[in-house]
């Protein structure tokens, strides 16, 4: 009698056998296993697993506003220019390294076939346990997520609590948490390594190959507010952080990046705060950087006569109390903001949002017998711009695009409007799509191509995507908790980017 396979199958069969498949139903299978037997035997040899060893030699000081926190593998080689680049870049900032270490092998300690071993250059800076950085933000040193887990902040919303929180992982990602709308809000990160890859010749190994991201967090912090911006190295050690280049001979200064992508902005209701410290500051993250392109989502609300609140009694008096039902009044504001705020040698780019094409759908559906008679003169102008454009050029040119070019030639001259299957990049990052689409997230992940979106107002990192927050934490129809957050991104020359969060009116220390 054939004895059954899963008393043949090896525990390190087990192990390469769940490496290679994506679901442990397929592994078994593939062993000749019931899945539940597969899943006992994970039990046991979770049971037999030694006491994961590391190290901790980091000491804290509390006095340090800056730090460079990133992760290091077990066993795998130092991104030694990258690390050297680091360390000038530490100097001149006065920050303080921490890396986390991540065991990769466990199955070869099991074995007795080698000890997690750090490169020596970082011995000191080693945490394993969780450290405070100020009372918003802690540093999760004591949890150890795995090299080769594909979505590692999965189920770690609660381990901080009602704190910010930074794990080591290879892979750099971020989600912000839904909060109060009134209090500083919850962010999660994983840090990057300062390690080069090093995977087993497995699908496991080579997807976590594909996102392993050599680098790591600035993090600041004072007593009342923390800014995360991500920092990632080029082969030759190079790296951009905010306004400075830095390589493994010194620190650059350059001319401007090569893009912002904002916030979805909402212009009509956008905050005070974020105004300022996006334009109009002295320190302004528009004037620190001196983009060639912003990037613009969702720059027109359309609160005037929008088909959410049409219906709505009490929503149509408040709006029409505050003196914001004529439409064109609403449009005239938005692109006079746009005019102010454009600084020279910008180009703005106009992203085809959902909120751009309410203006269509109202164009589609005002009734000029039954509607607001303020509004009746302005929709005939429109409506006949926009079929005079067609009949005379054959361009179907959108409503929202057509009155920027009639009414507001002089805006229209500095701006670039995307349809909806134009394509666009910036220095290699598709910069086209608003994410309102029927692919949703997961689609743009699935191109492989890095990739900015805006429209879920809740900054999120996940691999090549990267979504943007919201310049408003209150639109009126956004009620209880929420992850907006003003998030903008920062496209640098090399393509490396980083978020720039908003947080009480200011985006860094």
């Amino acid at each position: 009698m054939t004895e059954p396979a899963n008393k043949i199958a090896s525990d390190l069969d087990i192990i390469e056998a769940i490496k290679n498949y994506d679901s442990k139903a397929e592994a078994a299978h593939s062993l000749g296993m019931a899945p539940k037997t597969l899943y006992n035997r994970l039990n046991l040899m979770k049971q037999k697993q030694p006491e994961e060893k590391r190290p901790e030699s980091y000491k804290h000081d509390k006095s340090v506003q800056r730090f460079f926190i990133s992760s290091v593998v077990s066993n795998a080689p130092l991104h030694k220019k990258g690390f050297k680049a680091v360390q000038v870049m530490c100097n001149h900032l006065g920050a303080q390294q921490v890396y986390i270490p991540v065991q990769y092998d466990w199955q070869d300690v099991k074995q007795g076939r080698e000890d997690p071993s750090y490169p020596k250059q970082v011995a000191d800076c080693l945490l394993s346990s969780d450290v405070e950085l100020n009372k918003h933000v802690n540093l999760m040193g004591s949890v150890p997520i795995h090299a080769t887990v594909v979505n590692p902040l999965t189920g770690m919303t609660h381990v901080a609590k009602g704190k910010s929180a930074i794990f080591g992982h290879p892979q750099i990602a971020m989600q912000s948490i839904a909060t109060s709308k009134f209090k500083i809000p919850k962010l999660l990160y994983c840090t990057g390594a300062i390690t080069e890859p090093r995977y087993t010749r497995s699908k496991a190994g080579r997807k976590a190959q594909d996102h392993h991201d050599i680098g790591g967090l600035i993090v600041e912090v004072s007593d009342d507010r923390f800014h995360v911006f991500e920092i990632r190295i080029n082969d030759d050690g190079s790296f951009y952080h905010l306004t400075n280049k830095y390589t493994t001979n010194g620190v650059e200064s350059y001319s401007g990046v090569s893009g912002v992508v904002l916030a979805d902005e909402h212009v009509d209701g956008i905050d005070q705060h974020v105004v300022n410290a996006t334009y109009t500051d002295e320190d302004s993250i528009i004037r620190t950087f001196n983009p060639e392109y912003v990037v613009h989502h969702d720059f027109h609300n359309h609160t005037a006569d929008s088909h959410h609140s049409r219906n709505n009694v009490m929503t149509r008096i408040i709006i029409n109390e505050m003196g914001a039902s004529v439409v064109k009044d609403e449009l005239d504001y938005g692109f006079n903001f746009m005019r102010k705020t454009t600084v020279e040698g910008t180009k703005n780019v106009m992203v085809a949002s959902n909120h751009h094409d309410h203006l269509t759908r109202w164009l589609n559906e005002f009734n000029p017998h039954r509607g607001d008679v303020r509004n009746v003169l302005f929709y005939h102008q429109l409506n006949a711009a926009v079929i005079e454009e067609y009949v005379t050029t054959k361009k179907n040119i959108e409503p929202y695009e057509m009155y920027c070019k009639n009414w507001h030639p002089d805006v229209y001259e500095n701006c670039k409007f995307l349809s909806r299957d134009e394509e666009f990049e910036i220095a290699g990052i598709d910069c086209s799509n608003h994410g309102d689409g029927f692919t949703g997230q997961g689609g743009f992940l699935r191109t492989g191509k890095r990739t900015i979106i805006g429209h879920s107002h809740s900054p999120k990192l996940d691999k090549t995507l990267r979504v943007g927050g919201c310049c408003s934490n209150d639109l009126g129809y956004n009620k209880g908790l929420s992850g907006w957050l003003a998030t903008h991104s920062i496209i640098y020359p090399d393509g490396n980017q980083t978020f720039v969060h908003i947080i009480d009116g200011k985006w860094r220390l």
